[in-house]
């Protein structure tokens, strides 16, 4: 009898092993790479859809998600990004509604180096913070059961005469000739389940990593004493306070052998008890052949924030007539124009006649179709 049970359990390990893929860098993001998602902030996904016991081969089904419209997120060279000379290294940036995220890679990690932009608070302070050392966002070649912890710092100085009034006169900070941001970002990433992924897009075989995440926001001021800590209980800024607030976040990412998104993300709410969004690899549309197609063209305004130009980039676009519309912050038409694109193309747009402050653009084909919508931010000495 006791042989027996060993042998089935030799069989079911070696069944398990046989059923688990090993995910590669080949599936890293690359330079000019879109890669396409889509969000449900209102998921009726239950816990039970995702959160099942370590091990597999197993089976989740997320295909009940409704996600929003499709979003790209675009990999350039870091060259493109108007702070690459501020994170030595950088391969990659995406740029943001606010910022610009610098990334690299080699042939086992895919490294968060930092971002450049809008500080942390709300303050309209514009910062370039580096994690130190750099916060990997992938790794290779990934197996079930690994088990990765990590921790990271970034920091950030700021000129006290770059502070809003209402910071300038925070005890602590009041005498102070500098104030530094420092976040620091504790991770534990367990590759805890492999087996196969149901979402609206399609099925895939996929590792399953637990990625628990806490994150600390600090204060510091510069003084004849050197750098001191700002109580959390001398600031009134609500922004500031929100921001101050130690934060775990846990998600569960899902990753496949062969697609270079992650199949899918499922955040939960801080107590653990809810699924609180989950966004998934987008799906695929049917052509006119009944052939499936990835719809992966793409449409990014670069650098944003944008100083003496805007670059938007087209990639892949299908044969139409397409109109840019940039609206300022009242809603009103600055400037437009109407382009015959059919594939790629890089339009420039000076913007010398545009005061400083948040602007949108619009991208339209012929049809009246919103193929691309953001926010830009335009900045002047």
């Amino acid at each position: 009898m006791k042989q027996t049970l060993l042998f089935v359990f030799f069989v079911f390990q070696l069944y398990s092993s046989l059923a688990q893929i090993t995910v590669t860098a080949a599936t890293f993001p690359g330079v000019n790479d879109t890669l396409r998602y889509a969000t449900d902030n209102k998921p009726v996904a239950s816990l039970a859809d995702v959160i099942t016991a370590p091990g597999g081969p197993q089976t989740w089904d997320l295909t009940k998600v409704n996600p929003g419209a499709p979003f790209n997120i675009r990999y350039f060279a870091a060259s493109a990004g108007a702070n690459a000379s501020k994170f030595p290294g950088a391969k990659f940036v995406v740029f943001g509604l606010t910022n610009e995220t610098y990334y690299t890679s080699s042939t086992t990690r895919f490294d968060n180096l930092g971002y450049a932009g809008q500080d942390p608070f709300g303050l309209n302070l514009k910062i370039a913070a580096k994690n130190q050392p750099a916060l990997p966002e992938r790794r290779a070649p990934m197996r079930f059961f690994d088990i990765n912890s990590v921790t990271s710092n970034l920091s950030q100085s700021i000129s006290i005469k770059d502070l809003p009034d209402a910071i300038k006169s925070v005890p602590g900070i009041n005498f102070a000739d500098s104030i530094r941001v420092r976040v620091n970002t504790q991770r534990n990433d367990v590759v805890d389940g492999h087996g196969t992924l149901k979402i609206p897009a399609g099925q895939y075989a996929v590792l399953r990593e637990k990625r628990t995440e806490y994150t600390r926001i600090a204060l510091d001021a510069h003084t004849v004493l050197g750098w001191i800590e700002v109580p959390t209980s001398a600031i009134t800024i609500p922004e500031v306070v929100a921001a101050l607030k130690p934060d775990t976040v846990t998600t569960y990412h899902f990753f496949n052998d062969k697609e270079k998104e992650e199949i899918a993300i499922v955040t939960l709410t801080k107590d653990l008890t809810k699924v609180r969004s989950v966004q998934v690899k987008a799906k695929k549309v049917t052509t006119s052949d009944n052939t499936e197609k990835a719809v992966n063209f793409s449409v990014v305004a670069f650098p944003n924030p944008a100083y003496e130009s805007v670059s938007f980039d087209c990639r892949n676009l299908p044969s139409d007539q397409y109109t840019f519309q940039l609206y300022n912050n009242i809603g009103q038409l600055v400037w437009y124009e109407t382009q015959s694109i059919s594939g790629n193309k890089l339009l420039r747009v000076p913007l010398d006649n545009l005061a400083k402050g948040t602007y949108s653009y619009r991208i339209n084909n012929k049809s009246g179709e919103v193929i691309a919508a953001q926010l830009l931010l335009v900045v002047k000495p």
